[in-house]
């Protein structure tokens, strides 16, 4: 249930406590949980201790690589 609602909505970020309240879990067993997605490489915790999809900066790295610069050329060259 945890790795799913991760998978469906990728901008998700919880800190521990938060993970508990919304999985219905006791603290405890969130972390257990949660420490063993990171393990398996499904999550990742972010700087801020928040947890993260393991996915969602692989995308964002993704998307930047295929952005098109559409700002027009300058046509003075210095």
């Amino acid at each position: 249930m945890i790795r799913g609602t991760f998978r469906e909505m990728p901008g998700l970020s919880l800190h521990l406590n938060q993970a508990a309240r919304l999985f219905g879990l006791r603290v405890a067993t969130c972390q257990i949980v949660l420490d063993d997605l990171i393990a398996v490489g499904a999550l990742r915790r972010a700087p801020d201790g928040q947890y993260i999809s393991a996915d969602r900066e692989s995308t964002r790295l993704a998307q930047r690589d295929y952005l098109i610069d559409l700002r027009p050329k300058s046509r003075h060259r210095r």
